[in-house]
Order: structure tokens, then sequence, then C-alpha cells
């Protein structure tokens, strides 16, 4: 369909009613166990074959660390040295340096909602420049994960925070993916981030039989002809199962 990006997984890109849309967010809802990075993986690799920045928000984790997990299933620090994916590391307050390599580390002190705010507002405002330089048709932003975040920060600036970055990646034209925890809050407060945005995946694990099954639904897309059905997501040999794209 034209306009529609592909996920890279063909039964997603079908629940989804045909791929992700420029400009919308996405929340992307998990469980304990459902080795979630492994999604994420999926979401980045078509991005890097639509030839689109990928960018990563970590508070739940170190940048190094991040690195480390996600190299489980893709090539990560060759799309770093390409600069075709960059990392903003807020678990120990990093920023990224636009005319270098790498992240440049400021203060290993603990962190506060102003550093947040702002070195999330310097990513939203500054990545569509890159656009400009004709070498990415499109980009694709993770935040991971939002859980961490609220119970660093608490609901209200957080929920503040959230809705001002997803309306400036909104007129970025930025795909947005937000990892989410739903078991760790009440249902009020998971019921005011999903209102945030427009479109709501899940992953979760269920018994079959002696063993657990991943499977993936989508509670909300922006697409009209999404579907609800529940469908298997499996991860083969380590690596996230991708449909081939046409060259």
């Amino acid at each position: 369909m034209a306009g529609y990006l592909s996920f890279g997984v063909a039964s997603v890109d079908e629940l989804l009613g045909g791929g992700l849309i420029a400009g919308e967010s996405y929340l992307f809802e998990t469980e304990p166990g459902t080795e979630e990075l492994a999604f994420v993986a999926s979401y980045l690799d078509a991005g890097w074959h639509h030839q689109e920045l990928c960018v990563i928000i970590t508070s739940d984790v170190p940048n190094q660390e991040l690195i480390k997990r996600l190299s489980a299933f893709i090539d990560v620090r060759q799309k770093l040295d390409a600069g075709s994916f960059m990392i903003v590391d807020l678990y120990t307050e990093a920023k990224y340096d636009y005319e270098s390599k790498g992240p440049i580390y400021l203060t290993q002190n603990p962190r506060d909602f102003n550093t947040v705010r702002r070195l999330s507002y310097e990513l939203a405002s500054k990545t569509p420049e890159t656009l400009q330089t004709g070498k990415f048709t499109g980009i694709r932003y993770v935040t991971y994960s939002l859980s961490s975040m609220i119970k660093t920060y608490k609901f209200e600036p957080m929920y503040r925070w959230l809705e001002a970055g997803l309306d400036l990646a909104r007129q970025g034209n930025m795909i947005t993916l937000t990892l989410l925890e739903p078991k760790m809050f009440d249902e009020t407060t998971v019921a005011a981030f999903e209102h945030l945005h427009d479109g709501i995946i899940a992953l979760s694990m269920e018994k079959l039989s002696d063993r657990f099954q991943r499977y993936l639904r989508i509670k909300r897309s922006p697409i009209s002809g999404f579907s609800t059905r529940t469908v298997p997501y499996d991860v083969v040999n380590n690596k996230p199962h991708l449909q081939k794209q046409p060259d």
C-alpha cells in the first residue's frame, strides 16, 4: 500500500492493516519473558531496509549494554559506524554529538525530569534535519522503555513529556515505538498512555501444553483495515524472522 512502510514480518504487517505510517506513534505492550528486543530488532531491521535512520532512547540500560543485547539479533555496531543508528542514553544521561561518531557522556549524577525533557526535545527537534541530506528516507524512533521512565519520574511529568515528545515526532514525520510493561501499573495509568498513541501492539506469553508460545495482536491501529486476531510470534535461531523484501 502506498504510504505504508513494512514492519518486516509478514504477519505483523497484515495485522497492522498493511504496515506502519510515518508520523504515527505505536505503544508496544509487553509481558516478562517475551524477549521484546527481538521484536524491536525486526522493527529496526525493516527501517534500515527502507534507508531510514533508526534512533533508540534508552532509560532501561546504558548504551553499551543495549548494544550487547541487540547484537544477538542485528549488527548494531556496523549500523552505528555507518551513521544509520543512534542511541540516546538517558540511563547515564548521555546526549548524541551530531558532529561525531558517538554519544558524549555528560554526568553520572542521578537523573531528573528536566534532563530527560531537554535531551528528548533536542533529539526530536534535530533528527528531522538529517532527512535534508537525502541520505535517509525517514526516521524510526524507539523509547526503551516507558516503564522505567514512569517509575523514575512518576506519572504526571512523564505523561506531559511523552505527549510533547510524540507531538514533535509526528511533526517530524517519524515512526515511533514506545515500550511499556502494563502489568507494572494500574489500568488507569496504562489507559492514559494508550490514549496518547495511534496504535497499540501487544506481545504476550501463553502456555501451550508443556511449553510457552509468544503471541502478538494489534489492539489498535491508525489503519482501518487492521486485524485484532492473535498470531504466534517466534524468534527463529535467535534471529527475527524477516520477510524478504523486493529490491
